[in-house]
C-alpha cells in the first residue's frame, strides 16, 4: 500500500478520533458534569485537536479545516447551550462562596424553588406490613398536602425543577450565624 492510497485511511481515521472525541464530551456534559468550566472545554479541545491535527493534515484536503472547525464548535455548543435547567442552576449555585450572607446568596438563587419539596406524615410511623398484608392505612395522617416539608438543619435547599428527572437536585447552602459556611450539589 503506497503513502498515497494510506492518506484517506489516516483521514478517516482522524475525523472518527474526532467524532469519538466530540461523543465523549458529550457524555460528559449531560451524564457526569453539565457546567464545566469553558477552559476544560478549551483543554479538552487542544488535546483532541493536537492528538489527530497531523493526521488531518497529512491528507493535506480542504475539508481538513471543515472538520477541525465542527469538533470545535460542536465543543461550544456543548458548552454555551443549556441542555436541561439543571445547567444554569449549577451555573448560579457555583458562584455562591463561603463567607456570603443569606441576602448574598438569595441574590443568586432567589428565582430558584426552595425546600427539599419532601413531605412526611406527622406522628408515629405506621406498623409495617408484610408480603400480602394490606398496605397501611395512611389517611390517619391527613391530606399530604398538609405534611410538613423535610427541612435540613442550618441550611437552605434550592431546587431547579420538579420534573421528576431534577426534583431531587438539591443545591445545599449552610449557615452558621448567619455565613455561608459550606455548599454541597446534591444530584437527583
Amino acid at each position: 500500500m503506497s503513502a498515497e492510497s494510506r492518506q484517506p485511511l489516516w483521514a478517516a481515521l482522524a475525523v472518527a478520533c474526532l467524532v469519538i472525541a466530540a461523543l465523549f464530551a458529550a457524555f460528559v456534559e449531560l451524564a457526569i458534569d453539565p457546567c464545566a468550566p469553558l477552559a476544560a472545554y478549551a483543554k479538552y479541545g487542544l488535546f483532541s485537536s493536537l492528538f489527530v491535527t497531523p493526521m488531518l493534515l497529512a491528507g493535506r484536503r480542504r475539508w481538513t479545516v471543515f472538520v477541525l472547525g465542527a469538533f470545535i464548535l460542536s465543543l461550544l455548543l456543548l458548552h454555551f447551550v443549556d441542555w436541561s435547567t439543571r445547567k444554569p442552576f449549577l451555573r448560579d449555585f457555583r458562584r455562591v462562596e463561603v463567607g456570603m450572607t443569606m441576602g448574598e446568596v438569595e441574590t443568586i438563587m432567589g428565582g430558584y424553588m426552595k425546600g427539599t419539596g419532601w413531605r412526611f406524615p406527622r406522628g408515629p410511623a405506621p406498623k409495617v406490613t408484610g408480603p400480602g398484608q394490606p398496605e397501611p392505612d395512611m389517611s390517619v395522617y391527613g391530606d399530604p398536602d398538609d405534611w410538613p416539608e423535610f427541612e435540613l438543619e442550618d441550611a437552605i435547599t434550592y431546587r431547579h425543577s420538579e420534573l421528576g428527572a431534577y426534583n431531587s437536585d438539591w443545591g445545599v447552602v449552610r449557615f452558621k450565624d448567619g455565613m455561608v459556611v459550606a455548599t454541597e450539589f446534591l444530584r437527583d
